[in-house]
């Protein structure tokens, strides 16, 4: 078997467009008492819970005490959706049939929506929303069809979660959802750090004697106060991809796809940052258009996952810029080395990235597991200061290092290796092990090659950090 680009599992590619564009129930408990009685050594085996013989499931490794005091976490594990209370160590077995992918806490950790697959290689389905004991778990009707596992988000102040489903929609967890856009063609929508507004992209209407590639995408922006829209600019003759507002709420950042190309945006897509009203935005950087390749700071810095390629292994390094003023620098703190996965600390006073070797640009696949396994292994762990100096290596984080992610206090970080979650401290002096292992059904060393490299554990798990 080769794996190459276009060998790859749709769950480890998420959609990078809608319309046209695409490319890129029995709850139970099991008690977690047990789990609060020690911290446990990267090298000491967790406790082990039989999670439901008769449904088929593998054995699970859990160790709750890890997470207490900093985070609830929900998990797919061979398809179902569990969630791991932080606080208690109880794990709930939310699903107990379908396949679930891509869970996602409210603002508050009280509610979760996820989606339910409808078939072992759909990538879109059902949406559904439980709360954070496993109670009211039910599916959002109404809706025209089926979601993906990108097209929604929660509010950042509201158990409101907004959603693209042929046009844009609001649902309430104990409600019907309402359609706010009617447009089948908007998509890519993100919501202001205050909840009052929701940004998202418009495909204009085809002039006459215009290809479709050629027609041009405009910025809008909804008011849910007073239902009003506004738009604000136009990217001629490309697709606009929203990302997300600026901290302040002063500016949108978004991606441009050239002539709605989903082949071009593979190898790169320009980053550009808005100021409200300004006439023109400005350009950023150039990079993959993967959102857990950036991450802001509260002061509107700006790190990015930059350069041309659709390959994760060669030519990628991490930019450091001002949402307002453009690029700064770039930071590779190793030879002959690739930069993924940047996450800036809840307060920007720190940076936390992996690092990989850089296999060079002549190469497009792998002609075996083991090699890709082999790439894997020289992802490592890496912290720095918010200005990108100071870099250093946790080294006993261990290999195969993806999406790493700070606790609010700053003082941990939580990330992906060997398809568990493990917890380390800021220093790198210990490590534990959380969870695992994360899986779908049938998911093999597939997923890991994801496109090109890049593997989607989002779709796996959702942290709620206290």
């Amino acid at each position: 078997m080769i794996l190459r680009g276009f060998k790859i599992k749709k769950f480890g590619l998420r959609t990078l467009l809608t319309t046209g564009l695409s490319m890129l129930l029995a709850t139970g408990i099991c008690s977690g008492a047990g789990f609060q009685q020690k911290c446990l050594a990267a090298e000491e085996a967790a406790p082990v819970i039989n999670a439901g013989a008769s449904t088929g499931e593998k054995d699970l490794e859990i160790n709750g005490s890890a997470l207490q005091g900093k985070a609830d976490l929900a998990f797919i594990h061979d398809g179902l959706l569990y969630i791991l209370d932080g606080r208690t160590g109880q794990v709930i077995k939310v699903s107990g049939s379908g396949q679930a992918i891509k869970p996602v806490w409210s603002f508050d950790g009280q509610w979760l929506a996820y989606i339910r697959l409808t078939a072992t290689e759909a990538d879109s389905g059902a949406l559904w929303l439980v709360k954070r004991d496993g109670t009211q778990n039910h599916q959002v009707e109404e809706l025209p069809g089926p979601v993906e596992p990108d097209d929604y988000a929660w509010s950042p102040h509201a158990n409101k979660l907004a959603l693209n489903c042929q046009g844009i929609w609001l649902a309430d967890p104990q409600g019907q959802p309402e359609q706010l856009v009617q447009k089948e063609s908007a998509y890519g929508f993100a919501w202001s750090p205050d909840g009052r507004c929701l940004a998202y992209s418009l495909t204009l209407p085809q002039a006459k004697n215009e290809s479709p590639e050629s027609r041009s995408d405009a910025l809008y922006i909804l008011d849910l106060s007073n239902g009003k829209t506004a738009q604000h600019l136009v990217a001629p003759e490309s697709g606009i991809k929203v990302v997300s507002w600026w901290p302040d709420g002063q500016g949108i950042l978004y991606w441009t796809i050239p002539l709605h190309s989903a082949s071009l945006t593979a190898d790169g897509a320009d980053l550009f940052s808005y100021k409200l009203f300004d006439p023109e935005a400005k350009l950023i950087a150039t990079g993959l258009a993967y959102r857990e390749w950036l991450s802001l700071s509260p002061e509107e810095r700006l790190i990015y996952i930059s350069g041309s390629g659709r390959t994760a292994w060669t030519e990628k390094c991490l930019e450091f810029c001002n949402t307002r003023t453009g690029s700064l620098k770039k930071i590779n703190p190793l030879p002959a080395s690739v930069v993924l996965d940047p996450s800036f600390s809840s307060d920007g006073s720190k940076m936390a990235f992996v690092t990989a070797k850089d296999w060079g640009a002549k190469v497009w696949g792998f002609k075996n597991i083991e090699d890709l396994d082999s790439w894997i292994s020289t992802r490592t762990l890496w912290t720095a200061d918010s200005d990108g100096t100071g870099a250093k290596p946790l080294t006993k984080a261990g290999q195969g290092i993806f999406r790493p992610e700070w606790s609010n206090d700053g003082k941990s970080l939580m990330y992906v290796s060997e398809d568990s979650v493990w917890l380390i401290d800021d220093q790198g002096h210990k490590r534990q092990r959380v969870v695992g292992p994360l899986s779908l059904p049938g998911s093999s060393n597939d997923f890991h090659f994801g496109f090109y490299g890049h593997a989607s554990y989002g779709d796996l798990m959702d942290w709620f950090k206290y």
